[in-house]
């Protein structure tokens, strides 16, 4: 899991805040591992562990996740005939365990799936 710094320090605002995160959809996650996920329930209840690069804001924009900026065309991110994307990583995040998050480990943990079975 990468986790990207954030601009504020959470601080409960009353008294027992901060305990167990209790989240309630209509039916439960079956799987928290994104890439086998077969609907929404799946795909939030992963975002407890696994966090995308961007994500979509209520108001339907892009918003930064772990990325430092959208791919267009303008800043280079996009190929001008749209067949290839290149991401420009937050700089300063880092995994669980403390290691530098890269493109090498990023895409590491994308590949995953290529290499595993999915679950029946």
């Amino acid at each position: 899991m990468a986790i990207a710094e954030s601009s504020s320090v959470y601080r409960p605002t009353k008294r027992g805040g901060g305990g167990p995160l209790k989240l309630l959809w209509w039916q439960g996650p079956t799987l928290l591992n994104p890439h086998f996920g077969v609907g929404t329930k799946d795909r939030e209840g992963s975002r407890l562990f696994y966090e995308p690069l961007a994500s979509w804001d209520a108001e339907g924009n892009l918003a930064l996740i772990l990325a430092a900026e959208i791919p267009s065309i303008q800043n280079g991110g996009l190929s001008p005939d749209g067949k290839s994307v290149t991401w420009k990583l937050k700089p300063g995040v880092k995994w669980h365990d403390g290691r530098p998050f890269t493109a090498e480990t990023w895409c590491s943990t994308g590949s995953s799936p290529k290499t595993q079975r999915r679950p029946q």
